[in-house]
């Protein structure tokens, strides 16, 4: 069993996910813990590297750092209930942040699947932006800290040291943000400030594209025209400052953050421009679209890997 490094896998009220959770990870080399903050306690499989957590009153943030204050591993991995890491791309990461401690997080490549899962992958469009990020030179801090943040990929599902993700979390936290979207910026704040990011060529995270419960669809994006627009935007801010400091390099990447390009609003925009039906026809052939071109991605193994933990 590898000791210093554990997986913390966040769940809440959508405990029909966790079988196949238990099922994939209970083959891994290291510790798996689940943390469900549901109702009602789940009814799942003892496996020997897998903890459930039933934490019916606390909330992501608590959750995360409940595991990281009860374990003294040096690495951390979080993953999501509805996606699966591909464990030897982790391992590869692990190795790395190991071995180089100017690493502070590790992650890779991104594929995506559908809810009904037919054995196909494909690159989300945008997904993967971040992967030139291992050309870039580390000599100015704030030249590194802006190509970070102007190429925006989700950096959420990733590796991390204890302190980044201990003092992202603490962050958290303490602001109590209102907005979710905070938990990856803050994490990536921590991540450049701490370090380098370790950024490998293999398909790290199979991601299941499920569009009525995205993220993304629920919480409102940290632009700039939504913070003039939204009280609650604002007071996040707020207290982003008065915990960081105005003049803290903290505040230089949330302004790398706001001014980069797909921080313009662009799917507002384009909702205020076309009617709904225009975009959900769109949508449909989009779907249709990128199972068929050069984006789909072959990965036999996994498919059967995940097959067998869905089936």
């Amino acid at each position: 069993m590898i000791e210093d490094l554990i997986i913390i896998i966040p769940t809440h009220n959508r405990q029909h996910y966790l079988g196949r959770v238990i099922k994939y990870y209970s083959s891994f080399s290291c510790k798996v813990y689940i943390c469900d903050s549901s109702k009602q306690k789940a009814n799942v499989e003892s496996c020997p590297n897998i903890v459930y957590r039933w934490v019916p009153k606390s909330n992501f943030y608590e959750k995360v750092l409940d595991v990281i204050n009860e374990t003294s591993a040096d690495f951390y991995a979080l993953s999501p209930d509805d996606d699966f890491l591909k464990e030897e791309t982790l391992m590869e990461c692990l190795k790395s942040l190991r071995n180089n401690k100017e690493y502070s997080m590790g992650t890779g490549l991104q594929v995506s699947f559908d809810e009904n899962f037919d054995n196909v992958f494909f690159f989300p469009p945008g997904g993967n932006s971040l992967k030139g990020i291992k050309d870039v030179s580390f000599n100015d801090k704030k030249d590194y800290a802006t190509y970070f943040e102007s190429h925006y990929q989700n950096i959420l599902w990733s590796l991390f040291t204890r302190s980044v993700i201990t003092n992202a979390f603490t962050c958290l936290k303490k602001c109590n943000f209102s907005n979710g979207n905070f938990v990856e910026l803050i994490l990536g704040i921590e991540t450049i400030k701490h370090g380098l990011v370790y950024y490998s060529n293999n398909v790290l995270n199979y991601r299941e594209a499920i569009s009525g419960e995205h993220w993304g669809t629920q919480t409102l994006s940290i632009t700039r025209d939504n913070i003039k627009r939204n009280k609650s935007l604002q007071e996040d801010l707020h207290n982003f400052r008065l915990y960081y400091g105005d003049n803290s390099f903290e505040i230089f990447c949330l302004d790398r953050y706001l001014d980069a390009p797909f921080h313009k609003s662009y799917k507002s925009l384009m909702k205020s421009i076309l009617p709904m039906p225009i975009i959900s026809v769109a949508k449909f052939f989009f779907n249709k679209w990128k199972k068929w071109n050069l984006c789909v991605y072959e990965d036999s193994e996994m498919s059967n890997r995940i097959s067998k933990s869905i089936n």
